[in-house]
């Protein structure tokens, strides 16, 4: 991997070019860890999502809307952003979501979002959106296993604070 700040030695060692901000390092970081983490990964439990997702959406200043794409081995497929909002919004289309869920042949998924405010609460649209996903999902068989919200460095996941509705239906 190349990056004009950075070069890699022989021994697999970065090193800088020159002057760089905090922003740009995360920033490579990301560029070296998110491959490395979906390259043939088996994702084994939520805190391992949790903690790829502090990487990958934590510093993000507007709101984004991301999946998680698991085959049916919970072998990792993909990790994309399929949205990107405001400072406090996005809007998600399940319809994209199930397409895109249908050309990966993607048997779970694992929604994710950041707050650039740094609070990790769900907010009431937080939960229909979850809800809408997940039935447009049950239709064609693929089950939503989380919906992980990051907010800096903290994450809510709706899986272990049990309010991921296994079934759909209402939530408050």
């Amino acid at each position: 991997m190349t990056n004009s700040l950075f070069f890699k030695n022989q021994a697999g060692k970065y090193h800088l070019k020159g002057t760089v901000t905090k922003q740009q390092i995360i920033d490579f970081a990301r560029k070296l860890i998110v491959p490395d983490f979906i390259d043939n990964h088996i994702l084994f439990n939520s805190v391992e999502a949790t903690e790829f997702l502090k990487i990958a959406l934590s510093d993000e200043k507007k709101e984004n809307f991301g999946i998680i794409f698991l085959a049916t081995s919970m072998k990792i497929i993909t990790f994309e952003i399929i949205e990107t909002g405001t400072i406090s919004d996005s809007n998600v289309y399940p319809r994209n979501i199930l397409t895109r869920v249908i050309e990966l042949n993607a048997k779970y998924v694992i929604l994710a979002h950041n707050h650039p405010s740094g609070k990790i609460s769900p907010s009431v649209s937080d939960y229909k959106i979850t809800e809408k996903i997940q039935d447009a999902l049950k239709v064609i068989d693929v089950q939503v296993q989380d919906h992980i919200i990051v907010g800096g460095d903290k994450c809510f996941s709706f899986a272990n604070n049990g309010t991921l509705n296994q079934t759909g239906g209402n939530h408050g």
